[in-house]
């Protein structure tokens, strides 16, 4: 295949000439030798294919615009121009639409405390509470002077009454035998203390320790006894007087009752029977 023979482009000096020569043929004076000349102009189609050298273009009289494109090879880039002065402030652009919630952001350093405000007005007494447990006892605390002496109080009944030698009963039973006399007890006095002594003489043959006393008390005339536990009676044997046993109680009394005291056997059984002792009672009442 034969390779295509190139048609350089015509020069600007020949192409204004051209021009030129055209203009001069169209006008009506000159019009048709114009055409005739044009005629025998030379057309791109009369020039061979690399005819044309470099001889017969002005040197700077082309332009890029006058090659094919990707003939001319790019130059390099130059060097970065001054920024432009800035451009006038434009409009203020309408208000957008509202943006959703933003997630909560982290609680803030506690703030510190503000002045104490003014004290308000007292408020309405409440109701009393319950009351609270007893406290502990303290400790004693010092005694204190002694106070003078009170007047003395009126003094109460007493009485001390022995009697001669008198004989147990000649059966066995208990005995009471009343040794002071009587007397109403007095307002205010509930009770007497009663002692009693009692000397027996027994046989040598009565045994030890079977009989035993206690204090007794009438009161409106019917007997009784102290109830408490007796005095067991003493027998060494010999037959002869035996050394006295004391007994005390205190027996309750009411004001206004007809009282006497003396003694009480009990258990009087066998050689003991009608055999003598002699009584002895006191007592003092409050």
């Amino acid at each position: 295949m034969l390779a295509q023979r190139q048609v350089p482009k015509p020069s600007p000096a020949l192409v204004i000439a051209l021009l030129a020569l055209f203009v001069a043929l169209g006008s009506s004076s000159v019009a048709a030798p114009a055409r005739d000349a044009a005629k025998k102009l030379i057309t791109g189609k009369q020039i061979k294919n690399s005819s044309l050298t470099t001889k017969d273009v002005k040197n700077r009289s082309l332009l890029a615009q006058d090659f094919k494109a990707g003939q001319l090879p790019a130059a390099a880039q130059g060097a970065k121009g001054d920024s432009g002065a800035p451009g006038l402030k434009g409009d203020a652009g309408g208000q957008g639409l509202k943006g959703d919630t933003g997630a909560q952001g982290d609680a803030g350093a506690q703030g510190e405390d503000g002045p104490a405000g003014p004290a308000g007005p007292n408020g309405p007494t409440g109701p009393n509470g319950p009351a609270g447990p007893n406290g502990p006892v303290g400790p004693t605390g010092p005694s204190g002077a002694q106070g003078p002496q009170g007047p003395a109080g009126p003094s109460g009944p007493k009485g001390f009454t022995s009697l001669a030698p008198v004989n147990f009963p000649a059966s066995g039973a208990d005995h009471i035998r009343i040794v002071t006399s009587t007397f109403v007890v007095p307002a205010g006095v509930t009770s007497c203390l009663v002692t009693s002594t009692v000397q027996t003489q027994p046989p040598g043959t009565a045994p030890n320790a079977t009989v035993y006393f206690r204090n007794a008390v009438s009161r409106n005339a019917v007997n009784a006894d102290d109830t408490q536990y007796g005095h067991y009676l003493h027998n060494d044997g010999s037959g002869g007087k035996q050394p006295a046993q004391t007994r005390s109680s205190v027996l309750t009394v009411t004001a206004g009752q007809t009282v006497a005291f003396g003694v009480f056997f009990g258990s009087v059984q066998g050689t003991w029977l009608n055999s003598p002792y002699s009584p002895t009672t006191s007592y003092l009442c409050s």
